[in-house]
């Protein structure tokens, strides 16, 4: 071999493969192909498989979250956003998922990044402004709610809910009950647009007032997602205005609801040992 290439110029082994090239049409089929086959390799690699790859990790997130596995979730979640890190959609999954682990500052921080690629998008931005009451950060969902056209947000009953809450926390009871009712003109007597209504209309000075919050909250009593919060409201109404039967009645109900805390029974002992001596004293027999 090593003698073989002493004595064997460049320009041997060139004219050598061009003969090979005209003799041998196999050769030149399989050259053809391979250069082919490395082209759509090439093309496949630059434009094809990022996209794969993006759509991939969140098929794969949707899947985790589907089956509760919300570490592995934020894993993928967080692979989709370092593969397409200007993608509005792999940061609201990672919102999703930071929501479904209550993870309240990190849901804000991804939705806010989601809201912020795509500022004309109408439902990231409410998302946005969403997470940020829920994590107490009014300030940054008065600047969410301020990414949207004014004839937009006042079309839409979940920025109207979000700008009602918002108007509560600032003590604007007026504005809020504005926006609330504003909401169930838009979507309807909807619990999620009749409960915050109500608990504005509780702490008006007017007994009326208080009267027709109190039928509102009544009207969701039973319901099975609503009905833990509503009777919650109703027994701090009950004990703020000092009204013995609905405190007795509200304690009792609160106390044997599925959802009832430790908190709630604090309440309700409470209450019952303001009222109702005897049966706080059968209450606490019983436990």
């Amino acid at each position: 071999m090593w003698s073989w290439i002493q004595t064997t110029s460049l320009r041997d082994v060139w004219w050598a493969f061009l003969d090979a090239w005209e003799k041998h049409r196999a050769l030149r089929f399989t050259s053809y192909t391979m250069a082919c086959l490395i082209l759509i390799g090439g093309v496949v690699a630059w434009g094809v498989y990022p996209h794969w790859a993006k759509q991939n990790a969140a098929r794969i997130t949707q899947q985790w979250l589907e089956a509760n596995k919300l570490q592995l979730a934020m894993l993928t979640a967080q692979q989709a956003i370092e593969q397409s890190p200007d993608s509005a959609e792999a940061w609201q999954l990672a919102a999703e998922v930071a929501r479904r682990r209550n993870d309240k500052p990190r849901a804000l921080y991804y939705s806010g990044m989601a809201a912020q690629l795509a500022p004309k998008n109408t439902e990231l931005v409410l998302q946005w402004a969403s997470d940020a009451l829920l994590a107490d950060r009014n300030a940054i969902a008065e600047s969410a709610l301020a990414l949207l056209p004014e004839d937009m947000l006042e079309t839409t009953a979940w920025g109207q809910r979000i700008a009602g809450e918002i108007a509560r926390r600032n003590r604007h009871y007026t504005a809020a009950k504005f926006h609330f009712e504003r909401a169930i003109a838009i979507d309807g007597p909807l619990p999620v647009n009749q409960v915050p209504l109500a608990t504005v209309l509780l702490d008006s000075d007017e007994e009326t007032e208080r009267r027709e919050a109190r039928k509102l909250l009544r009207r969701w009593v039973d319901d099975p997602d609503w009905g833990a919060p509503v009777m919650r409201t109703l027994l701090a109404d009950a004990i703020k205005r000092d009204n013995a039967p609905a405190m007795i009645r509200w304690a009792d109900r609160l106390r044997d609801h599925p959802e009832c805390t430790l908190k709630d029974i604090a309440n309700c002992l409470t209450a019952l040992s303001e009222t109702d001596e005897t049966r706080f004293q059968q209450v606490i027999t019983l436990m």
